[in-house]
C-alpha cells in the first residue's frame, strides 16, 4: 500500500496555507509516498502551466498523486469542470478524480464522468461519506450499481460509517464493499465527552470529536487493514487528520504517518 496525505491538512479559511510545492515537500519529508492535492492546488480554473508546475514538484520529490477533487457533476456546467479537473490529473499523473457524490439521481452524469476519464486512464471515486449517496455500505453498493461503470469506485473511510451509525466498520465492512475499493481514506473521531478542549462536531444528531489514530474509542484500524489484506488491496491510503487543540498541522500529520506506516508497510 502507498501511504498518502491530504491536502485538507493545510486547509484554512479562504484558501490554503501551504503552496503545492511547499506541500508536497512537507509531505516527502515526513516520509509520505504520495498526496491528495485540493482545490487549493488543482482546480478547474488552472491552466496547463500551472499543472505542470505541480507535476515537476511532484517529480521532484518523488512524490505521488492519490487523487484530486473534481466536484460534482450534476448539471452541464459542474460536469465540463469536472472534465477539465480530470484533464488536469491525467497530465499530473494522478490516480483518480474524487466526485462528491451526493445522490444516485445523478448517477448517469457520474457514469459519464467514469467514462471521459477511463478513456484518458484515470479512476472516479466516490469516498464512503455522511451525507451523500455514499454514506454507507448499502447505499454506495446501490450508487455503483446505477452508475454501472467498472472505472467508478470508493474510497473507502470507515469513519464515516461510524457518522452514518454503522457498528461495523472494519473488516467486514471491507469485505462487503470488496472489490470496488479504488483507494482508502483514514481520519479518527470519537464521540465527544466533557469537560475537554476539543470542539464538537455535530453529525447526524451526534455530537463528536477529532482523536488520534490508536485512540481506542475511535476507529479499529487493526480490523480496517485485516479487511484490506484479505482482499489484496494494494492501493493509496490516504491520511485526512484535520484539526487537534495540542498539536499543529505539521505535528498532526507526523502522528498520523508514525501510526499508519507499520500498517502499510506489512499489508
Amino acid at each position: 500500500m502507498i501511504l498518502s496525505l491530504s491536502g485538507r491538512q493545510f486547509e484554512v479559511p479562504g484558501g490554503i496555507s501551504k503552496t503545492a510545492e511547499e506541500f508536497i515537500a512537507f509531505a516527502s519529508e515526513v516520509g509520505f509516498k504520495g498526496v491528495e492535492l485540493r482545490g487549493g492546488h488543482i482546480n478547474a480554473g488552472m491552466s496547463d502551466d500551472e499543472a505542470l508546475k505541480v507535476k515537476d514538484s511532484l517529480l521532484r520529490h518523488g512524490i505521488r498523486c492519490a487523487f484530486v477533487g473534481g466536484g460534482d457533476p450534476v448539471d452541464d456546467a459542474s460536469a465540463a469542470e469536472f472534465n477539465r479537473v480530470t484533464d488536469l490529473a491525467v497530465l499530473i499523473g494522478a490516480a483518480f478524480v474524487r466526485c462528491g457524490g451526493r445522490s444516485i439521481d445523478f448517477a448517469r452524469r457520474y457514469r459519464a464522468a467514469a467514462e471521459y476519464a477511463a478513456d484518458r486512464g484515470v479512476g472516479i471515486i466516490s469516498q464512503l461519506h455522511n451525507g451523500t449517496a455514499f454514506a454507507n455500505i448499502e447505499l454506495a453498493l446501490q450508487c455503483l450499481e446505477a452508475i454501472n461503470h467498472e472505472n467508478y469506485g470508493v474510497a473507502f473511510e470507515a469513519n464515516h460509517l461510524r457518522f452514518d451509525g454503522q457498528e461495523e466498520h472494519g473488516e467486514k465492512a471491507v469485505k462487503a464493499i470488496g472489490d470496488h475499493i479504488f483507494s482508502v481514506s483514514v481520519q479518527n473521531y470519537k464521540l465527544w465527552t466533557a469537560p475537554t478542549k476539543e470542539p464538537k462536531v455535530r453529525i447526524n444528531d451526534q455530537d463528536w470529536m477529532p482523536c488520534l489514530p490508536g485512540d481506542p474509542d475511535g476507529v479499529d484500524f487493526a480490523s480496517v487493514f485485516r479487511g484490506l489484506r484479505s482482499i489484496g488491496f494494494e492501493g493509496f491510503v490516504t491520511c485526512m487528520p484535520g484539526a487537534h487543540v495540542d498539536l499543529t498541522p505539521e505535528e498532526l500529520a507526523r502522528k498520523y504517518f508514525e501510526f499508519f506506516a507499520p500498517l502499510v508497510a506489512v499489508s
